[in-house]
């Protein structure tokens, strides 16, 4: 048993690009009634630069990140993509896509050897 607390997380939005990301919090924002200077003084970054990456001409890093999203009162949940999704939405071709179902599997493969729970009962030699 771990110690992990799970919840449900219903979603305000689905992003599943850098442009959906940025619609987001745009989104968010005006929900708040907030104006892009206000968050700019809210999270203390110079001013008329939350403008800029709301509009793509500045990318987000890790300090910028972090207090776009606390000022917004946003946190990021990952999810896994289910297939379905990306063959409608991106009409990815059928064998780009069995590729990448294959690397999740391996990384699933892999992350299951590194669980906790494979290492309770490790083989020992005779």
């Amino acid at each position: 048993m771990t110690d992990t607390v799970e919840r449900i997380v219903e979603p305000m939005i689905i992003v599943r690009d850098y442009a959906g990301l940025r619609a987001a919090v745009a989104m968010r924002r005006k929900e708040l009634g907030l104006c892009q200077l206000d968050v700019d003084a809210i999270t203390g970054l110079q001013s008329g630069y939350y403008s800029k990456l709301e509009a793509g001409i500045r990318g987000f890093g890790p300090m910028s990140f972090d207090c776009v999203m606390v000022a917004l009162g946003l946190e990021l949940a990952v999810v896994r993509r289910q297939p379905h999704h990306t063959t409608l939405l991106y009409n990815i071709h059928p064998e780009v896509l069995a590729r990448r179902q294959r690397q999740w599997e391996g990384l699933d493969r892999r992350l299951k050897l590194l669980s906790p729970s494979s290492h309770d009962t490790v083989p020992t030699a005779e």
